[in-house]
């Protein structure tokens, strides 16, 4: 529930991605979100990559929900907050292919 914690919890996740297991995204990301209390950005960061597996497993429609749904549910932290950026350059990603 605090920032450490949150960070840890991304980093499980992100290797779960490296590593080509999109299940344990989904899990991971969904475990995470009903723990995750008010780390948003951490959690924001989890749902993108959740977003990229779908993506990568070519479930396009849900990849482009997931993001369009952090683009029109998050609100940035800070200036340096770089999750909104994101998740426009994976939507025009996306528009591309």
């Amino acid at each position: 529930s605090d920032e450490f914690g949150a960070q840890s919890a991304f980093i499980l996740i992100q290797d779960s991605f490296d590593r080509g297991d999109f299940n344990a995204v989904q899990s991971g990301t969904f475990a995470f979100s009903e723990k995750g209390g008010d780390q948003q950005y951490w959690m924001a960061r989890s749902f993108i990559l959740l977003g990229d597996s779908y993506a990568a497993s070519g479930r396009r429609a849900q990849a482009k929900a997931t993001y369009e749904s952090i683009r029109d549910g998050y609100t940035p932290t800070s200036d340096a907050d770089d999750i909104l950026e994101t998740v426009k350059t994976r939507l025009e990603q996306l528009e591309r292919k």
